[in-house]
Parts: C-alpha cells; sequence; structure tokens
C-alpha cells in the first residue's frame, strides 16, 4: 500500500513533468529504480498471481509477463514434463468435478486432445440424462430429479 505523502509526491512529479521531454538520464533513473522494484521487491507484489476476470482461473506467473492457468502448471508437475501443446490440438486438462477454481490433482485429469475431452464429455452428459430421466433407478432418479431442481450453476 502506497503511503498518501507518497501519491502526493509521485503526483508532484507527474505534474511536473506533463508536457516536458525528459532526459536520458532522468529516463535511465526511472529505469533503473523500476528494476530495483520487480517481482517480489514491489510493494504490489500479490504472490505472482492473478484471478482472470473473464473465467474465474488462478493464473500463475512463469516468467517475466508470462502467466498460465493454475491447473496446468500442477498437471506439468505430478507428470514430470510439459504437456504437449499443439495449437488447439494438445493435450487438454479437465477438472473432474466441473470446478475450475477446484486445482488440486485428484480433481484434475489429461486427456490427449480436444476431441478426447469432448467425447468424454458427451458420454457424461448422456450417462446424467439416463439416470435422471430414463428411470433405471426409480427412487434414485426421482430423489436427483429434486437435487436437479434445486441445482445452481456457479
Amino acid at each position: 500500500m502506497i503511503s498518501e505523502k507518497e501519491k502526493q509526491r509521485r503526483l508532484k512529479i507527474s505534474k511536473a513533468l506533463m508536457g516536458h521531454p525528459i532526459s536520458e538520464k532522468v529516463k535511465l533513473a526511472f529505469k533503473k529504480a523500476g528494476k530495483e522494484r520487480l517481482g517480489k521487491k514491489n510493494p504490489a507484489w500479490k504472490g505472482g498471481y492473478f484471478i482472470d476476470m473473464r473465467n474465474g482461473k488462478k493464473m500463475v506467473r512463469i516468467g517475466i509477463k508470462k502467466y498460465t492457468p493454475e491447473y496446468i502448471v500442477i498437471m506439468e508437475n505430478y507428470l514430470g514434463r510439459k504437456l504437449e501443446r499443439n495449437g488447439r490440438y494438445g493435450e487438454v486438462v479437465h477438472h473432474i468435478n466441473g470446478d475450475n477454481k477446484d486445482n488440486r490433482i485428484e480433481n484434475l485429469k489429461l486427456f490427449s486432445s480436444h476431441s478426447e475431452h469432448i467425447i468424454e464429455e458427451q458420454k457424461l452428459n448422456s450417462f446424467a440424462k439416463k439416470i435422471l430421466y430414463a428411470d433405471l433407478i426409480p427412487d434414485l432418479s426421482q430423489r436427483l430429479l429434486e437435487e436437479y431442481e434445486k441445482f445452481n450453476v456457479k
């Protein structure tokens, strides 16, 4: 957290520099100061991760300005190798319970391709519909349908 005094100092400097050319000496000083405050040395450091607001996935830092989803890093560490990625045709990591925030290794499953992953999703969807609507186990089907009516996607 930046103190109020520091904010005022920065504001004063930025107002003073507005519209004025910055000398190479000043640019070099700013650059040096910035390098001294990279990563863990920066007061705004959050531990090398952020939550992607588009999809809620936890993104972890793997290099300078390079982030990847945490579940990919976890799977790669578990396998002891990088995932095979060839555009859209590489390996896919699936969250078994459907919760993209649950990155425990027990909840992750690796598929060799996107199409293999889609086939598994369709199979699971068909199976769930059979359990709910085909009365395979009548008592269970009724109880599950009641639970399904209460279920909300997170």
